[in-house]
């Protein structure tokens, strides 16, 4: 199966993936610097996996701009919203082409050990 973004050729398409895998783990890596969780390590690192599904267009507009103040206020309410904020700055970092990044594997690791431990935290509800 060959995954392509909307309107790509299919070595574009591997450029792409390419792109997003090395974004993918340079954002992970920051999460892990800054001293993360592994729940957050995960999501650092697959945070982005929607553009291999949908045309990125449509959603670019409801990613960026300014809140207003009252929204700042609703938003750094919410229960995850430093997390979110954290994972901003990672994302917007991890755009370095070329600077070392771990493993897939080690990620493949990480995601097997949260999927388990979610899967035990929620058999235990």
């Amino acid at each position: 199966m060959t995954i392509a973004l909307p309107g790509s050729t299919p070595g574009q398409a591997l450029r792409n993936v390419t792109k997003l895998a090395e974004h993918a783990l340079q954002c992970a890596q920051f999460a892990r610097t800054d001293g993360a969780g592994v729940e957050l390590v995960a999501a650092a690192f697959l945070h982005d996996i929607g553009h291999l599904i949908v045309e990125r267009p449509r959603f670019v507009g409801l990613q960026g701009g300014a809140f207003s103040a009252s929204a700042a206020s609703v938003f750094l309410g919410r229960r995850f919203a430093r997390d979110a904020i954290r994972l901003r700055r990672w994302d917007d970092a991890a755009k370095v082409p070329g600077q070392p990044v771990p493993e897939l594997a080690d990620m493949t690791a990480l995601l097997e050990w949260a999927a388990g431990c979610h899967k035990t935290a929620m058999a235990g509800a």
